[in-house]
């Protein structure tokens, strides 16, 4: 499994509870920035802390969890490699 991919599951694990399994990461972003998107009529599950928030909040939290994990991860591997 890639960086990235991993990245993605683990974005996605720490925001939202549940998910269709067969939809792309790309595809639940963008089911969630959908001006139209409310949580309680969605096939996506949020967690309670964040059910008050916009589609687009939820996806940029996402978005930002991921890029923070996946450059921790390169930043670990670089440091390891080196050392």
């Amino acid at each position: 499994m890639r960086i990235q991919d991993t990245a993605e599951q683990f974005a996605l694990s720490q925001w939202l509870s549940d998910w269709p399994s067969e939809w792309s990461y790309d595809e639940i972003i963008e089911v969630l920035q959908a001006a139209n998107w409310v949580h309680r009529d969605s096939e996506i599950s949020v967690w309670t802390i964040i059910e008050d928030m916009t589609g687009e909040q939820i996806a940029d939290l996402i978005n930002n969890t991921r890029w923070a994990f996946d450059q921790t991860v390169r930043k670990m591997l670089s440091d390891m490699i080196a050392a």
